[in-house]
């Protein structure tokens, strides 16, 4: 019969640690681990590409010095270890009488539900590691358990609760399942959703969102914006794109990460082609294309933070090998990999492909075509993590006048 896992969470300080801690109770008694195979798997954890990983602490390497561990105590070890690979900055474990339990063993965690998943996946991982595996089953079983860990949490909260960990801040969710968390206490608590403090925040990323309000704002400041209308048919967007002159762009009212976004439409086949995959009524804008760079700018309390310049997905040519083959070769980057724990995405060169306009393309390319050596291929008109792209901090190369205009 499997054995019982009786589990409990004691959030903030607490008899046992500063932090919250997970409690919890194997109703069968703890079997010894071997040593070899415990320090096995938590160097698989730590060895496993993640770019919010943690250095080890001093207490799991007594695994390494052979120190006597049963499952509850191995259990605990490595759900810290899981925690820490995910950048979460927790590091004491230890058995304990009392507190609701006769005999017990605890873990720090940072957040609820990760640390009582991080204690499922420790469980399911140690009995993986009874079987004997192989490197290659424990490699695969280590990154699985350490995306599932990571599948539900929001990368825009978790930087901001990272930051409140570092700064000794205490950070709570207001829902459970939510994105909704409080920073401090008392009168000088902050709530916030996502990224995103105070409601004129909110607001601003409501209007942020739509392109035509947005556009409409920047001009009525004195801001320099491309020419924009906004139509509902082929032959309006035609006029527009008459009226400004060739390349425009089109793109949707109201939607992030540029999806839909066609940039660089050079003719009025290339437009038609364009707006015959917009179905039909549906409101977009057409506005002149304007080539330069992209930048994301983070502002807090009106003053400027960070900038970083997105820049697109690119290789460079050796004279020898396609596009197609540097784009395999860049893939194989230790940065690239699907899912949360890696800082790049893999190229998709054929999603690229499908969305129908490429700078290649646009200069009589193919993904067969052999760049020069030293030449630079753009792959993408977008650029940033969410399209495979680089962000760049260029904090220090912005204006400080830039300051008085936020």
């Amino acid at each position: 019969m499997p054995s019982t896992l009786i589990t409990d969470f004691a959030e903030g300080a607490n008899p046992s640690s500063a932090k919250s801690v997970a409690r919890f109770v194997i109703s069968e008694p703890g079997t010894p681990i071997n040593a070899d195979n415990l320090y096995r798997l938590l160097r698989e954890i730590q060895q496993t590409p993640c770019i919010f990983s943690l250095p080890a602490p001093e207490s799991l390497t007594d695994a390494a010095n052979g120190a006597s561990f049963d499952e509850h105590g191995s259990t605990a070890a490595v759900a810290v270890m899981l925690q820490r690979q995910i950048g979460y900055d927790v590091a004491r474990y230890a058995m304990m009488r009392g507190q609701g339990f006769k005999e017990h063993w605890w873990f720090e965690c940072i957040e609820k539900d990760i640390g009582l998943a991080a204690l499922s996946l420790a469980r399911d991982l140690l009995a993986t590691m009874a079987r004997q595996p192989d490197d290659a089953t424990l490699k695969a079983a280590t990154a699985a358990a350490l995306d599932s860990l990571l599948e539900p949490v929001d990368l825009y909260t978790w930087f901001v609760w990272r930051a409140a960990q570092r700064l000794g801040i205490p950070c709570r969710p207001m829902l459970r399942g939510a994105l909704y968390y409080e920073l401090g206490l008392g009168a000088r608590s902050r709530r916030a959703v996502k990224g995103m403090f105070e409601p004129e925040t909110h607001i601003s990323y409501l209007i942020g969102n739509d392109k035509w309000q947005t556009v409409a704002l920047l001009r009525e400041a004195g801001i320099a914006v491309p020419p924009q209308r906004l139509v509902t048919s082929f032959d309006a967007a035609s006029k527009a794109a008459a009226a400004f002159g060739y390349p425009v762009v089109v793109k949707p009212v109201s939607s992030g990460r540029q999806r839909g976004v066609v940039l660089n439409i050079r003719s009025e086949a290339e437009l038609r082609d364009v707006c015959a995959r917009i179905p039909s009524g549906k409101a977009y804008l057409v506005e002149r294309h304007v080539a330069g760079r992209s930048y994301r700018i983070v502002t807090v309390d009106g003053r400027l933070l960070s900038a970083h310049e997105l820049e697109p997905p690119f290789v460079t040519g050796n004279g020898r090998d396609s596009i197609a083959t540097l784009v395999a070769e860049e893939n194989r980057s230790p940065l690239r990999g699907k899912g949360k724990r890696f800082a790049y995405q893999p190229i998709d060169l054929a999603a690229i492909e499908h969305s129908g306009k490429t700078p290649f393309g646009d200069r009589g390319l193919t993904t067969q075509s052999v760049p020069a050596a030293g030449e630079r291929v753009d792959l993408s008109y977008f650029g940033g993590g969410g399209h495979a792209g680089l962000s760049i901090e260029v904090t220090d190369r912005v204006h400080r006048d830039y300051d008085k205009i936020l």
